[in-house]
């Protein structure tokens, strides 16, 4: 199997995780979204990532955007995300933050 067939069965694996699979064994709640996971490639990544979802159930994370921990999920699980390549991005949390820089700059 070639590096690019693993990547995308790990993105298919993520994509196709849903809180009725027996597959996923921790669940991110973030700002009341939720991603179901696998620990193991959580920890496969970091184990402090690990760590967290150790005991399986659901992880509260409300410091996060959704869509950003969707893209961090998705780097977790095949080493890529969109965020990551350059062109333009029109995510609203991207767009406010580059303004909030701005704005700073301007004091």
């Amino acid at each position: 199997m070639s590096p690019s067939e693993i990547t995308t069965h790990l993105k298919r694996l993520l994509e196709e995780a849903s809180l009725d699979d027996p597959i996923h064994d921790v669940i991110f709640s973030v700002n009341n979204q939720l991603f179901p996971a696998h620990r193991y490639m959580l920890n496969l990544r970091d184990s402090s990532l690990g760590d967290l979802a150790m005991h399986g159930g659901t992880v509260p994370i409300d410091d996060v955007d959704p869509y950003i921990f969707n893209q961090f999920l998705l780097y977790i699980y095949t080493g890529d995300c969109e965020i990551l390549h350059p062109g333009p991005f029109q995510h609203k949390f991207v767009f406010s933050t580059i303004s909030l820089l701005y704005n700073l700059n301007e004091w």
